[in-house]
């Protein structure tokens, strides 16, 4: 199982994939992780954005960097199921969680495209995206953010990623029901004690 991210600043996956379930699961040859940046697809000195068309502030990321840059990755690790980041894309939740965990797994390549600046032309998203996605009703500074909450929420669901698989069936979310309070050491801390 490979996943490609495709970004503006590559750096800020080092430590996320570098720490916890994410580190193991790419130690235990689970997944793979291939981060590149839209810089390496331009001349040097030549720019990844340009103003929109309009009356808009802000940068666009130019189609043909994005073109470029998930052909190669496409060439590389096959046909890849492509997620957008988008305020107007559906709204993360754990039923669309277990659904990305699953085309996944049949795919065996996930490519995020999270943007930077004031998005990227809509032309590559209508294109390309097999998914556009939105973590909630807010704005951020770009999509890795939402990149990565979204990794934490389907690596842990692939087989051998957790330890304890059976976990995974009491989450909040996948029944009816939210997980319930636990407890542990000191019995009795700042005076409440904990419930029989």
């Amino acid at each position: 199982m490979n996943i490609s991210i495709l970004t503006v600043f590559k750096e800020l996956y080092t430590p996320f994939f570098s720490t916890s379930l994410l580190k193991r699961a790419q130690e235990n040859g689970l997944v793979s992780y291939d981060i590149h940046s839209f810089f390496e697809y331009v001349k040097p000195k030549e720019r990844i954005d340009a103003p929109p068309f309009g009356p808009g502030t802000g940068m666009l990321i130019k189609p043909e960097v994005v073109e470029r840059a998930i052909d190669e990755q496409e060439k590389k690790h096959g046909r890849a199921f492509k997620i957008f980041f988008s305020p107007q894309g559906k709204k993360l939740d754990q039923t669309l969680a277990r659904s990305i965990a699953k085309k996944m797994q049949e795919t065996g390549h996930l490519m995020l495209v999270p943007a930077r600046y004031e998005g990227m032309d809509a032309r590559v998203e209508n294109h390309y995206a097999d998914l556009e996605l939105s973590i909630g009703d807010y704005v951020l500074m770009g999509g890795d953010l939402p990149a990565m909450v979204l990794l934490e929420s389907v690596i842990r669901l692939m087989p051998g990623v957790v330890s304890k698989e059976e976990s995974l069936h009491a989450d909040s979310f996948t029944g009816p029901f939210l997980d319930y309070p636990e407890f542990t050491e000191p019995v009795t801390w700042k005076g409440v004690s904990v419930p029989d």
